[in-house]
């Protein structure tokens, strides 16, 4: 952000001095839910419409795959080969 507003575009020493961001996003096929895997290994999931958080799943390893299936399962693939299958059919924004 600094280079560009300074006027400069962004070079690979700007890159490779910063830690890497990796966040994960999936969305269900019937556009209600978005996921997002963050850094540490939680998900949290969102309504699309509103943004409202409805649910999050606590770290238990580095996240390698997020996606959902047809029924609305939210599937979460970790690095230790551990695969966590979340149900969202009936969820409601936390209060």
């Amino acid at each position: 952000l600094r280079a560009c507003l300074d006027g400069r575009g962004p070079t690979q020493s700007d890159a490779a001095d910063r830690p890497s961001a990796r966040v994960l996003v999936a969305e269900s096929a019937d556009h209600r839910f978005v996921a997002l895997g963050l850094r540490t290994g939680a998900v949290v999931v969102l309504d699309a419409a509103s943004g409202a958080r409805l649910t999050a799943v606590e770290a238990s390893g580095r996240l390698e795959r997020l996606a959902f299936n047809a029924e609305s399962r939210l599937v979460i693939g970790r690095s230790n080969g551990r695969v966590q299958v979340v149900l969202l059919e009936d969820l409601r924004p936390e209060p």
